[in-house]
């Protein structure tokens, strides 16, 4: 018998096999665009705030400084320095991996990085 734990993971892995064959095989999943809109909705400025805490800690920026100091802090780390070396390598390019297997852009057009049309510019007239 199985431990729970990696009964949990097998499932998980499972969902995640099946939803990734769905995406493959018909595009935006029906329900993918209200779902998402539904989360868009509830994002308010406390969501967005805290997200962006997530973002940062899983940056580069943070994950280096929290393992060196993994190292510092822990024998068995130092020990199997070579695990967490292959961690850190292994994961941006598992989801860079992933992101061209699955190739298919979000359910709409989203620009998180470009300005508002409200912040840009005026266009200058030709003068004419």
């Amino acid at each position: 018998m199985m431990k729970p734990r990696v009964e949990v993971l097998i499932a998980t892995l499972a969902l995640f096999g099946f939803l990734t064959l769905g995406v493959i095989a018909l595009g935006t999943l029906p329900g993918e665009v209200v779902a998402r809109d539904a989360l868009l909705a509830l994002a308010g400025p406390s969501v967005v705030a805290a997200l962006h805490v997530v973002n940062y800690a899983g940056s580069w920026l943070l994950l280096l400084p929290a393992t060196l100091l993994l190292f510092l802090a822990l024998p068995l780390a130092r020990k199997r320095w070579w695990v967490w070396v292959g961690l850190m390598l292994a994961a941006p390019a598992a989801e860079g991996l992933l992101k061209i297997f699955v190739g298919r852009p979000v359910p709409r057009t989203c620009r998180w990085g470009s300005r508002s049309a409200t912040r840009r510019p005026p266009r200058r007239s030709s003068g004419r």
